[in-house]
């Protein structure tokens, strides 16, 4: 009885292993069929009492390897733009652009881990199929290391088509991003993602020290 026990548990953790390989699997081969991205999108972050602390809509689109365009365009204007290496931060209303290198300024860009390898993926989450979806086309990753930006990150398909992400930070707050009009591959110009602040506006550069 005992042994049967045993070769039930293996059993099990040997199914459990084989299900998370094929979740990452399919997470790879669904992420690698694009290079290119562009999409609208909205935002809303909810409290963990279910208060819904903030709406943003705007537009993005990312460019493999590493690069990123993020525009809040409602309610007030934001452009968080990397080129893989620096990223720039601009709010039009303060009439400011920071500049941080990237690895310093990740936490505001967390779809940016669309733009990774799957290398990146699988050595920085543990992935599987979210178990309250059972249609196979929701992903859970939970970060390997514990970090203070967010916990669970899903991701959410149709079609093969990234349709929504949601984040759980560590202060309780959930985040639903969905994205509309998605193109896959588009041409992007590269300009796209290397910012150029407008006349007159403060830079705080970041990487230096200098402004």
């Amino acid at each position: 009885m005992k042994q049967k026990m045993v070769a039930i548990v293996f059993l099990l953790w040997f199914q459990s292993i084989g299900f998370a390989q094929s979740a990452g699997s399919d997470l790879q081969n669904r992420l690698s069929s694009f290079t290119s991205m562009q999409a609208n999108f909205s935002q809303t972050v909810v409290s963990d009492s279910g208060k819904i602390l903030q709406k943003l809509t705007g537009k993005m689109a990312i460019s493999r390897p590493g690069k990123f365009y993020w525009h809040v365009q409602k309610p007030m204007e934001q452009i968080i733009v990397t080129n893989g290496q620096q990223l720039w931060i601009y709010e039009p209303d303060l009439e400011q652009v920071t500049v941080r290198n990237l690895q310093e300024g990740i936490s505001q860009t967390p779809v940016y881990l669309l733009t990774h390898s799957h290398a990146y993926l699988k050595n920085n989450f543990n992935i599987s199929y979210d178990k309250h979806y059972k249609d196979g086309n929701w992903f859970d990753l939970i970060p390997k290391q514990k970090n203070d930006l967010f916990g669970d990150i899903i991701l959410g398909f149709y079609d093969d088509q990234l349709l929504q992400m949601q984040l759980d930070s560590s202060l309780g707050q959930h985040t639903v991003i969905r994205f509309t009009d998605v193109q896959i591959n588009p041409k992007l110009d590269s300009i796209m993602f290397d910012f150029q602040a407008p006349a007159g506006v403060d830079v705080i550069d970041q990487t230096t020290g200098k402004s």
